[in-house]
């Protein structure tokens, strides 16, 4: 499943731009650097400025949040996003890989990188294969776990065995048996039951 960031309403509730009394007490400082902190802020008749450029901590999030978007769109085949910490301390500049490639194991980032060198780019639920492909099987081999119904149906469109494999909620696909398996549903396949057995 697609994750979706939303911005709205983000900012109105992390706006971290001082008041009006704030940046007046800082602009009546007897200390340049205190005055120049409420220049960005003040206009000349002492409202509010509009606003130019980053003022804030959430106007930076939402910057650098477009930024991202606009990254991963342009990006020719992004398939999934993975966030991970370098490390401990949160130190910037430093990673530490033991503990980097720790959170890759525990959240079965590099079994997904193997299955996609192997050569398995689609992937898909066996629920939702289930769903889609099983009224190809007959009621008899209908029953049964997702997971055995997947099997079955492989066997019963005699996809080779080196074309899929099966993981514990998903199907793994080599290029072009997806769409191999939506044809073959338009276009009503015949089954052998017998592949099966």
């Amino acid at each position: 499943s697609d994750v979706e960031y939303g911005r709205q309403g983000w900012l109105d509730r992390n706006d971290a731009r001082s008041s009006a009394e704030v940046e007046a007490l800082l602009a009546g400082s007897t200390k340049s650097f205190v005055q120049s902190l409420a220049e960005q802020g003040i206009g000349t008749a002492g409202a509010r400025a509009p606003p130019r450029g980053l003022r804030s901590v959430s106007k930076q999030h939402r910057r650098d949040l477009d930024d991202l978007l606009a990254t991963l769109r342009a990006a020719p085949c992004v398939h999934f996003v993975r966030c991970f910490r370098p490390n401990m301390s949160q130190h910037p500049c430093h990673i530490d890989r033991p503990y980097l490639l720790e959170q890759l194991r525990s959240c079965g980032t590099v079994q997904l990188l193997q299955l996609m060198h192997q050569g398995y780019p689609n992937r898909l639920e066996l629920r939702a294969l289930a769903e889609r492909f099983g009224p190809l099987l007959p009621r008899g081999l209908r029953g049964g776990s997702p997971r055995t119904l997947a099997q079955s149906l492989m066997l019963a469109l005699r996809v080779p065995k080196e074309e899929w494999t099966l993981g514990v909620t998903r199907i793994f696909l080599k290029a072009g048996q997806l769409a191999a398996l939506e044809d073959l549903k338009e276009g009503g396949a015949a089954l052998d039951p017998r592949a099966v057995a």
